[in-house]
């Protein structure tokens, strides 16, 4: 069985690019900040990720293999990782933040459904997200990119489903209406306690 983990600076991607096949032990990530991988393995927002800046925003290369099945050891494997390559530590810790809250008052939708098919996929671009047999962390990452928040993932639909989502990329704020006709999901801001991971450098400066 294979078994490697890579984790080193990326000084060369400007933009993120990469696979996450956790299930199939296969995780391979080009140019993503600190902050997005810890978003990803803690599974929060990134704007719930804090910590200095030169840390956050370094840009990495992440390559990790495993045998197939192992899909719960991957997060924990690439923190490690992260932690030993560039020197610092990060905790979980209860924050009152104002965030945009995310609900699906009515569950599903007729654009939000369960999956068709068991092949997952999952692509976005200017004003359209599409998942198929996919979780709505991804369609969640990208209104959050789009509009330049954070929300809070109070859906209470934690399963895969298929959905599509259409907006006027050239008026981001409309997102919000789309997500409301076309998926039922209600974008509110709400101040909330929240779990916040706190990153600190292990390195102390002296004198």
């Amino acid at each position: 069985s294979v078994f490697s983990v890579l984790v080193e600076e990326d000084t060369i991607s400007t933009g993120e690019s990469g696979m996450m096949g956790k299930a199939l032990g296969m995780v391979q990530k080009s140019g993503w900040q600190i902050q997005s991988i810890l978003a990803d393995t803690y599974g929060v927002s990134e704007g719930l990720v804090k910590g200095p800046k030169e840390i956050l925003e370094k840009r990495v290369k992440v390559e990790v293999r495993l045998p197939r099945g192992k899909a719960e050891l991957v997060d924990e494997l690439i923190n490690e990782a992260l932690f030993k390559q560039f020197g610092f530590t990060a905790e979980i810790q209860k924050s009152n933040e104002k965030l945009m809250e995310l609900s699906a008052p009515k569950g599903l939708s007729k654009n939000l459904k369960l999956p068709e098919s068991t092949r997952g996929r999952f692509s976005a671009d200017d004003g359209v997200i599409i998942g198929r047999n996919f979780k709505l962390e991804g369609l969640i990452r990208n209104v959050e990119s789009a509009l330049g928040i954070s929300i809070y993932n109070n859906t209470q639909l934690n399963e895969k489903y298929d959905y599509d989502l259409f907006w006027d990329h050239n008026k981001s704020d409309t997102i919000i209406k789309a997500l409301k006709d076309q998926l039922g999901l209600e974008l509110k801001e709400r101040t909330l306690e929240v779990e916040v991971v706190m990153v600190q450098s292990k390195v102390k400066v002296t004198g």
